[in-house]
């Protein structure tokens, strides 16, 4: 999957508010997918509904995803689901209250 895949049919700033632009997705992309990331953890606070989330997906063996809204998170599930990725965890955490991954080496 390339990042003009992504961009083609993931919801950027034009069509949805809360998430971020193309250009952004584009530069996470450019700036992420690279060998020395392949191997690693990314770690996203405030995934919303997974938007960015798919393109790191793309760049890490696994994400860590957080966001506090509920009604979101499930419709991010849906979405990344929909597109086969199966390397993001999704935590319903509120950020300023403390984090649920027991070792924090991520």
């Amino acid at each position: 999957m390339t990042i003009d895949d992504i961009i083609r049919w993931v919801p950027t700033k034009n069509a949805e508010m809360m998430t971020t632009t193309g250009q952004s997705k584009r530069d996470v992309y450019e700036f992420f997918h690279k060998p020395e990331f392949a191997d690693k953890i990314g770690v996203e606070f405030g995934c919303y509904q997974c938007h960015s989330t798919i393109v790191l997906a793309q760049c890490f063996k696994h994400v860590y995803a957080l966001d506090n809204w509920a009604d979101a998170i499930a419709v991010g599930r849906k979405f990344l689901d929909s597109h086969g990725i199966d390397n993001v965890t999704i935590f319903h955490q509120e950020l300023y209250n403390g984090f649920p991954v027991a070792d924090y080496r991520v």
